[in-house]
């Protein structure tokens, strides 16, 4: 998930109780934050994901 030039990565969520959570980054700076988001993706129980993320 990189990208060259001024690209940006971004990531948002909705919880249950109505929380939003934002973060966004330049390209650069996305590589540690990709790696954790992938981290937490593999520890949801659902085989779609699951498939996906293979």
């Amino acid at each position: 998930m990189c990208c060259f030039g001024d690209g940006t990565l971004s990531w948002e969520a909705y919880l249950e109780d109505g929380n939003r959570h934002y973060f966004s980054t330049f390209c650069r700076e996305s590589a540690q934050f990709t790696d954790g988001c992938e981290f937490m993706l593999r520890k949801v129980d659902d085989k779609d994901l699951k498939k996906i993320l293979k």
